[in-house]
């Protein structure tokens, strides 16, 4: 061992001539005095590589120069002597000599272009690590350890700290190709930042995407996905959840007799556990019904498995209807229930003949319900069925069929014969019952039964309610983007029933007028305040709680949904509930009682609380008001106060054939000019019939007609543009709406009530013209001329300046 460490000492110390040396025992520096690492720093490395291999110190001490980064133009030149003094003493290896010099400072050079993280801490040993490999000095391991032990002990400082013998060409040259044949290796940053990161020399290809099968949809998932065979579809998902069919028995001989392997709750009643007898009456028919019962089930003797089942159903004319229904998710369930995975086939039965039917596929699914013999009963195809088919001997022959038809074929006995030849009968009925029995020797017992509730899976549903075309910003007037609309509303489309209509302490009226907006009017001389934009369609009640709150519930029996509104008087704000109920029976009739709103069915009642937002439901014992209270009649009268507020029904102008500036640069529409009439507090803008029509000089173009724009879809608009851009937009509540191509232009509105004089509104909120449409409240009122002159003047000579 001795002898071994004092081989290994010589490696690790610096030779006369080289590039390095001992500054003390713990620094080791180039010969011009730049550090290159430490003792300390040298062990640690020389630890962490494989101990059985001791890389060349001249190499490592390269590298580790190379990591700390810096200039490299001085070492260079130092390097370049040591390369020089060594070829001058040995001129014949000059060209091997310069070779592996130029690749070994390539390497170094590369190393210094890698970042600090590659080239500092752990990943700096790794580094030296990888472009070490190729060193082929090999000791013993315990040698290895031995030396690396001594130098970090300090043993060796003496030796270590001395010149050693002079470098020569055999000893650097190694040190050279260690580093020359890891720059050919690796030859540049990026694969070499590759295998420092990956630690792959080549990165993997992609692996090559199989193509995965292709998955089928179930038959199911198919009719599921169709609308036509959804119902059907969900039928047979209810069937398959109740049908059973437990393993044939055709006789004593093949009746499992031996021990019993397990304890099941399904069943003949022969074989109910002794525990299960001891109950009462009612309890034991409980269990049964609700298959609790436990039976027991014996021990299967050996017998061949089914390699096939055969369905033979009814397709005469007393199964068409809900009986063929349910005799298609029969046949379509017993795949389900395979005992061992034998085919199915399928055969319908026709009065005089049968046939066999595929059910691989939607299409043939439905082409099967199409299937209609015009015979009643199926009792000679049954026959010829038995005589002509061969039928394997591991077979199970399952009949469904229409139930009053088989009772009737079975007590005639004109399938005598053949019931001996079946093993299953399945009856469905036109109420929607299935029966299952199994055949033994002729003699039919019934398995089990069940209902499904085929009549809901049928049912149409409720109807959708149809969505509104959602508010669209760019084509609306500003006028529509206030809260609360600038201007009354011309009185249009004023209800004529009752029940749209309640009057408030004898000061207003609420209504639903028939575009199906929530209006109040307070007099005969102003417009009405539109208080809710948009009020669905459907029975309406009104219920005033005084202290300015009002309701109104609207309900819709066809859609099972109801809208409840509450309306502050005082504040002119509305907030909307809306929730669905349950079918009540019958016709449904709303009223307000003890603080809740309620709708009454025959069956019971749905109830909402507007104060707490709770709802519930109530049977009809609780009390109610007498059914006379509740009846609205709509051909009602209305009161002397209610006429008189309620007397006028504007008429508008809306739909327009023509739009344009006339000769005169008057804004016209159709057969009417607009025109300021009068000087002073005394003008107004009127709607003035043309007796000579006059020559449009700038017309407009229809953009669209009778389109909605708001979420109420019976408020219409029509909108014409001019070849400037400019543009007015009419609805069918009696406005209309102005906006110029040119943006420092205010956009302004009027009212289109016909034989009244105008209001009309900017948007920078100054009103004007006839007071019957504005609010009392207002107080931005200018004079008719000046309104014309700031706003409509500008919008009409700016159209006629850009034609």
């Amino acid at each position: 061992m001795i002898k071994a460490t004092e081989d290994m000492k010589p490696l690790l110390q610096a030779p006369a001539g080289t590039f390095w040396r001992w500054a003390d025992a713990d620094v080791i520096e180039w010969i011009n005095g730049s550090t290159i690492c430490y003792r300390h720093d040298l062990v640690g490395i020389l630890q962490q590589l494989p101990t059985a291999a001791v890389p060349r110190l001249g190499a490592v001490l390269l590298v580790l120069s190379a990591c700390r980064g810096g200039a490299d133009e001085q070492d260079g030149i130092l390097l370049g002597h040591v390369v020089s003094n060594l070829v001058a003493a040995d001129p014949s290896r000059r060209r091997e000599v310069d070779e592996a010099m130029t690749d070994a400072a390539k390497l170094l050079s590369v190393v210094r272009e890698l970042t600090p993280s590659l080239r500092s801490g752990a990943r700096r040993t790794y580094l030296l690590s990888e472009l070490l490999a190729t060193d082929v000095i090999w000791r013993n391991f315990h040698e290895t350890k031995t030396a690396i032990e001594e130098l970090k002990s300090g043993i060796y400082t003496g030796f270590i700290t001395r010149t050693g013998p002079a470098l020569t060409v055999d000893h650097f040259l190694p040190d050279l190709k260690v580093l020359a044949a890891a720059f050919n290796r690796y030859g540049s940053k990026d694969l070499l930042v590759k295998k420092l990161r990956t630690g792959l020399d080549q990165l993997p290809e992609a692996a090559e995407i199989p193509e995965l099968p292709v998955l089928h949809r179930s038959l199911l998932e198919d009719m599921e996905a169709d609308e036509r065979t959804l119902p059907m579809a969900r039928l047979t998902r209810q069937v398959i959840a109740v049908f059973h069919l437990p393993i044939h028995n055709r006789g004593a001989a093949e009746m499992p007799l031996g021990g019993i392997s397990d304890i099941i709750n399904r069943g003949q009643y022969d074989r109910l556990l002794m525990s299960e007898l001891a109950q009462d009456e009612v309890l034991l028919t409980a269990r049964l019904v609700n298959n609790e019962a436990l039976y027991y089930r014996r021990e299967d003797p050996p017998q061949d498995p089914l390699t096939q089942r055969t369905v033979l159903f009814d397709t005469t004319l007393r199964s068409w209807g809900t009986p063929r229904v349910l005799i298609m998710s029969v046949a379509l369930a017993l795949p389900f229930h395979s005992k061992h995975g034998e085919s199915v086939n399928y055969f319908g039965l026709g009065a005089n003949d049968y046939g066999p039917v595929g059910l691989a596929t939607k299409t043939e699914v439905v082409e099967a319900m199409t299937f209609l013999d015009h015979g009643m009963d199926y009792s000679a195809s049954l026959r010829k069925f038995f005589a002509s088919e061969e039928l394997p001997e591991q077979n199970e022959t399952i009949l469904v069929t229409e139930a009053s038809t088989f009772a009737e074929l079975m007590a005639n006995g004109k399938i005598h014969d053949q019931k001996f030849l079946l093993d299953y009968v399945v009856t469905v009925d036109r109420r929607g019952q299935l029966v299952t029995y199994e055949c033994i020797n002729g003699i039919t017992n019934e398995l089990f039964s069940a209902k499904p509730d085929i009549h809901e899976l049928f049912a149409p549903g409720p109807k959708k309610e149809k969505p509104t075309v959602p508010f669209s910003e760019e084509v609306l007037p500003d006028f529509l983007h206030r809260r609360f609309l600038p201007l009354l509303c011309p009185k249009v489309r004023l209800p004529k029933t009752r029940s749209q209509v309640i009057e408030i302490d004898g000061d207003r009226i609420i209504m639903v007028n028939g575009y199906q907006r929530l209006l109040s009017v307070h007099s005969r001389d102003k417009g009405a305040a539109e208080l809710e934009h948009y009020i669905p369609r459907g029975h309406y009640r009104f219920h005033y709680a005084g202290s300015g709150l009002l309701y109104l519930a609207v309900y819709n029996p066809s859609l099972l949904s109801a809208h409840l509104f509450k309306i502050n008087l005082d504040e002119s704000t509305v907030d909307q509930h809306r929730f669905s109920f349950d079918d009540l029976g019958g016709k449904h009739i709303a009223v307000f009682f003890k603080n809740r709103f309620y709708i009454a069915g025959i069956s019971k009642r749905f109830w909402f609380n507007p104060t707490t937002d709770d709802t519930g439901y109530e049977d009809l014992s609780v009390e109610f008001p007498q059914k006379s209270l509740l009846r609205a009649d709509d051909n009602l009268a209305f009161s002397d106060s209610r006429k008189g507020r309620m007397k006028t029904d504007e008429n508008v102008m809306y739909r327009i054939k023509e739009v344009g500036v006339n000769v005169d640069g008057i804004i016209q529409l159709g057969q009417y000019r607009i025109e300021a009439r009068g000087e002073g507090a005394n003008a107004n803008i009127w709607f003035v019939q043309q007796d000579v029509k006059k020559e449009m000089k700038q017309a407009a173009t229809a953009v669209f007609k009778d389109k909605q724009l708001t979420a109420n879809p019976s408020v219409l608009f029509n909108r014409w543009q001019w070849a400037d851009g400019s543009t007015i937009t009419s609805d069918n509540r009696g406005f209309a709406h102005f906006r110029s191509s040119n943006g420092r232009i205010t956009e302004f509105s009027i009212t289109m009530a016909m034989g009244l004089k105008i209001t009309a509104w900017a948007s920078d909120g100054k009103v004007s013209g006839n007071p019957m449409f504005i609010h009392v409240s207002e107080v931005n009122i200018i004079y008719v001329r000046q309104f014309y002159d700031l706003y409509i003047r500008p919008f009409i000579q700016h159209i006629i300046d850009q034609s």
